[in-house]
């Protein structure tokens, strides 16, 4: 899929983990605009390097970025094009994964916190990416623009001790297909995508390296996933290749569903 993968992207949530893997999968695939936004501005340089180490020419931008908040958000999109004159990728990935705790001891403010990133920060993207997709010509493949979002296996199946973090996941699986029946006719593309297990820094923050091991156990290619095995799909989804995809959630997770017993 090299150089498949002409215009402009945005990617949030971009200083690590999945984010990251998805700026270098970009990358791989010919991509040569790119904006990326998080709240870790630190972390954002360390994926530039990345990117650049795949595409010395590339174009890349750094933002701050709070998904939570409308004008951050805005202003992401806005600058997007600034810069590059349109926006034709957008992958929102940014979220947040409290630990496991069960309903009778979970705190609001945690819960409100999780609902903010997660399910209300993919609503003020989709929002703020097909107001300004719908004002760009379609290319020739009758297309405005492409928003891949960030579900997860959680979406799809419930995990004990996770309820703010499904509800969240399940909701963005509801938004993707609500907002792709609403937009696809007008030239916009709109799908989700459900990591399994991957190996980030978030996964580390909720678990012990005895327990990433049991997990990998538990999934039949028996390892975790990586970010860029998860990146490589959101590239896969905004490229020409799957042009006649959309309003769906595509499983990246090694078999760990089909797995599971």
């Amino acid at each position: 899929m090299q150089d498949a993968l002409a215009g402009s992207v945005i990617i949030t949530g971009a200083a690590s983990g999945i984010g990251q893997g998805v700026a270098i999968a970009f990358a791989q695939a010919g991509c040569r605009k790119l904006l990326l936004g998080d709240i870790n501005e630190n972390g954002l340089q360390a994926t530039r390097d990345l990117v650049l180490q795949e595409t010395p020419e590339a174009d890349v931008v750094l933002s701050y970025l709070d998904v939570s908040e409308e004008s951050s958000v805005n202003r992401f999109v806005e600058k997007c094009v600034a810069r590059f004159g349109r926006l034709d990728y957008a992958c929102n990935v940014a979220g947040i994964c409290p630990a496991r705790t069960p309903v009778v001891d979970l705190d609001v403010d945690t819960y409100d916190k999780v609902i903010a990133v997660n399910l209300y920060g993919t609503f003020l993207c989709h929002r703020a990416e097909m107001k300004q997709m719908l004002k760009q010509p379609l290319s020739g493949n009758g297309c405005r623009g492409s928003i891949v979002s960030t579900s997860s296996m959680a979406g799809l199946n419930a995990s004990p001790g996770a309820s703010p973090y499904c509800s969240t996941k399940f909701g963005i699986i509801g938004l993707v297909k609500t907002d792709s029946m609403d937009y696809g006719a007008r030239g916009i593309r709109i799908n989700a995508v459900c990591p399994g297990f991957t190996d980030t820094p978030a996964l580390h923050a909720i678990s012990t390296a005895e327990q990433r091991v049991a997990l990998s156990k538990n999934i039949s290619l028996n390892r975790l996933g990586q970010a860029v095995d998860v990146g490589r799909t959101f590239a896969f989804l905004c490229s020409k290749e799957a042009s006649y995809i959309h309003g769906t959630n595509y499983l990246v997770d090694g078999g760990a569903m089909a797995y599971r017993r």
